[in-house]
């Protein structure tokens, strides 16, 4: 879960003073001046009825959630006398006539991309504090600052997700913007788990991916946080084995297991590969392998990102993690994983450092800025499920697989074919 951000104290112990709202028009006129007020009214305005300018101006100026309550109301079942009975905010409860109510209900539909677009302005400069941040103590400071940002704002968007039947979003940057909020949070979920009982989490990630206590759950653990945050419920296991995470990033056309990974989604009225429709709706996952990322530096690397490691250097993944952060300037990769051989809480801050070499000090040090935590090491206990939620701290090096991004896309409901007989051909008959 989000760690809860405390808001700083006044100094003089008073309340923040609280400023009454005020009618849209004077909003605007404070904020954009006359002229723009002028032309609000002669884009909306009908000179023989200033009341259905009023309603077109509350229209206007709804927020997220006054605005998909006016386009149920203004969508209702008319009335006996061939009206509607819609609630305008400081106008009040009205009824207007069919043909203004279907006018209203477009303005306030044509205004929901608004919102998309919005929202990624605002971050884009929070991201790009983040991205630019001179050490790792100033990238967690600016991570806390896009998480202030996200948390008011995610609620709101997936409402509008929900009334638009999924993320129905035209501009490029806003797609992004909300895939990266939504990873954002993904992170911060499973950083939050640091602080809770390894025994709990453990037995409550195996249970709800319903594999076994005995089994490595590194995967389990990613899949879970994913899983929080509505990553379509068709890709129930896509996280559970490395070859399942390679399949599902890549859109390999052979995976391991098609269940797992699907390669056809049933949309437009007909059956597709996954990784087309993702490019029709401009929205590809992503893979970054050892290859493209062995020389570190500026990589495309953000939170929610999940990493495979290959312990072995083998050419074959060993273990499932996601991306708290990364610093370019060091080529550091802050990861969170279940079944982790990392960094734990000092809960006690009872870690005795005398014997920790220069290095290691290093290395426990940026781990403890990344996460705003007292750290200390703890290995692996004996078995497969024998590890924690834990902490890495690596430099980009041999043991980095891969690293891989979802599509905004699989955060949608859509129904996929699982059919082993149809993993080398486009399926027959339609869903049933």
């Amino acid at each position: 879960m989000y760690r809860r951000i405390r808001d700083e104290d006044r100094s003089d112990g008073q309340e923040p003073e609280r400023r009454a709202p005020s009618h849209p028009l004077l909003e605007l006129q404070a904020s954009a001046g006359n002229r723009a007020v002028t032309a609000m009214v002669a884009r909306l305005g009908e000179p023989g009825d200033p009341q259905r300018m009023q309603r077109q101006i509350e229209v206007q100026f709804a927020g997220v959630d006054e605005l998909l309550r006016l386009i149920r109301e203004l969508g209702a079942v008319p009335n006996d006398d061939e009206t509607v009975t819609v609630r305008f905010g400081q106008l009040g409860v009205e009824r207007v006539g069919i043909e203004e109510a279907v006018d209203l209900s477009n303005l306030a539909t044509k205004r929901l991309p608004a919102f998309f677009t919005r929202f990624a302005d605002g971050r884009a400069p929070l991201f790009a504090a983040m991205r630019a941040a001179a050490d790792t103590a100033a990238r967690r400071a600016a991570i806390l600052a896009l998480r202030a940002y996200d948390d008011p704002e995610l609620p709101k968007l997936w409402r509008l997700h929900d009334y638009l039947g999924g993320w129905k979003i035209d501009d490029a940057a806003a797609r992004d913007a909300v895939l990266a909020a939504i990873q954002l949070k993904i992170a911060a979920d499973a950083e939050g788990e640091l602080l809770n009982n390894r025994d709990e989490v453990h037995a409550r990630v195996v249970a709800d991916a319903g594999m076994s206590m005995n089994e490595e759950w590194c995967g389990f653990f990613a899949q879970e946080e994913y899983r929080k945050s509505r990553l379509d419920t068709q890709f129930t296991g896509a996280f559970y084995e490395t070859r399942n995470v390679r399949d599902f990033f890549t859109y390999n056309e052979d995976p391991i297991n098609i269940n797992r990974t699907p390669r056809w989604i049933f949309e437009d009225g007909r059956w597709q590969s996954v990784r087309a429709y993702h490019q029709t709706r401009g929205s590809l996952r992503t893979f970054q392998d050892h290859e493209a990322l062995k020389d570190g530096g500026q990589l495309e690397i953000r939170p929610g990102d999940i990493v495979l490691f290959d312990w072995e250097q083998d050419g074959m993944p060993d273990h499932i993690a996601t991306v708290l952060s990364y610093d370019p300037g060091t080529s550091t990769l802050i990861t969170i994983g279940g079944n982790d051989g990392g960094y734990v809480i000092d809960k006690t801050h009872n870690y005795n450092a005398a014997g920790e070499g220069a290095a290691e000090t290093r290395k426990r040090q940026t781990g403890e800025a990344a996460t705003g935590d007292a750290l200390k090491p703890e290995g692996m206990l004996g078995g497969q499920a024998g590890g924690h939620v834990g902490v890495g701290v690596r430099a980009i090096g041999a043991e980095l697989f891969g690293i891989g991004r979802p599509s905004l896309v699989d955060f949608e409901h859509h129904v996929y074919d699982h059919h082993d007989a149809n993993q080398h051909k486009v399926p027959a008959q339609p869903p049933p």
